[in-house]
């Protein structure tokens, strides 16, 4: 008997391998970057960006009236208000994939924050409490660590097919009404949230440059261990409504593609196939914005070992040096 339900768990471990290991891979990733959070980025005041940006400066103003750190409490408030609008205006797909972040992530935060576990780190980067002297070089060290923690934070949920949540939720709403790409809502939003902070944070100019650095460096963590390792995949879709994919792909995704006609095997009815090449980071949004174009499209998607050509990488062909 014991055997036989060694086995129905065997098969749902089995069944269900890849549903975990993104789970795993988004809960491992928020953790991650709950602790760059709460042991580098929070302690020195480095606003680097993001909900848990927002959460430093405004917590600048309400710790002296609370008398304890709220940065937590303004990421789990943001948090599920941005999960709200994400359920009303990005739909129920999109928002279950934002879930375990939206919630895991302040979550750790809390736990990180309110039990001290981490302290004999945190001490070393409050910046309150460290010698005059050594300040600057602390910040710089927070932000430089802060920014990696983050980055393979990012990088990890990424991996799991998972979103941060947060902000991602307005570069998308941004994305479906106003048609501007995720990565520049993305950059704008941070970058306003470290402009703001150098501004409204007395003496917090050298801290916003830290920032600038740190958001930096979590982009070159995620584009070496996310981008760099899934770079591209080919996508091909078999459909009726051709043109618009077609505009979709050039107008939006700024990429070209391939059109093929294409006929059905049993029903011998005449398609056309689209195929184009694109970095596996923005394959979410495709999919939803095929399902709304053609919600009964047959879509094949597989890995690209290697893509050559504008805008991959270039074709080179080295010239034989000749011997003299």
């Amino acid at each position: 008997m014991a055997l036989n339900k060694d086995n129905k768990f065997i098969n749902f471990l089995i069944k269900y391998k890849k549903d975990i290991k993104h789970i795993l891979l988004c809960v491992l990733g928020s953790f991650v970057l709950a602790f760059a959070t709460a042991v580098f980025l929070t302690p020195a005041d480095v606003v680097a960006g993001g909900i848990s940006g927002i959460g430093i400066i405004v917590n600048h103003y309400l710790e002296p009236i609370a008398g304890f750190n709220v940065v937590d409490i303004v990421v789990w408030s943001l948090n599920i208000i941005l999960f709200v609008i994400s359920f009303i205006f990005l739909g129920k797909k999109f928002t279950i994939n934002t879930l375990i972040s939206t919630f895991v992530f302040p979550a750790f935060l809390t736990l990180i924050m309110r039990t001290g576990m981490f302290n004999f780190i945190i001490e070393y980067f409050d910046i309150a409490t460290v010698p005059e002297n050594t300040r600057y070089i602390v910040l710089l060290l927070a932000g430089i660590f802060g920014g990696i923690f983050v980055g393979i934070g990012v990088a990890v949920t990424f991996l799991g097919d998972g979103s941060t949540g947060g902000l991602d939720v307005l570069c998308f709403v941004c994305y479906k009404y106003l048609h501007i790409k995720v990565s520049i809502t993305s950059f704008l939003f941070d970058g306003i949230i470290i402009f703001v902070s150098a501004f409204v944070i007395p003496n917090h100019v050298i801290p916003a440059f830290v920032g600038v650095l740190s958001a930096l460096l979590s982009a070159i963590v995620i584009d070496v261990m996310y981008v760099r390792t899934n770079n591209a995949c080919i996508i091909d879709i078999v459909t009726t409504h051709y043109k618009e994919i077609d505009d979709y792909i050039i107008k939006v995704l700024d990429r070209t593609s391939t059109i093929m006609n294409a006929e059905g095997g049993f029903s011998k009815k005449k398609y056309k196939l689209v195929r184009f090449v694109v970095d596996k980071r923005s394959l979410p949004e495709i999919r939803d914005q095929i399902a709304k174009i053609d919600n009964k499209a047959f879509v094949t998607v597989s890995s690209a070992n290697l893509v050559l050509g504008e805008g991959f990488l270039p074709i080179r062909v080295k010239e034989k040096k000749s011997k003299k």
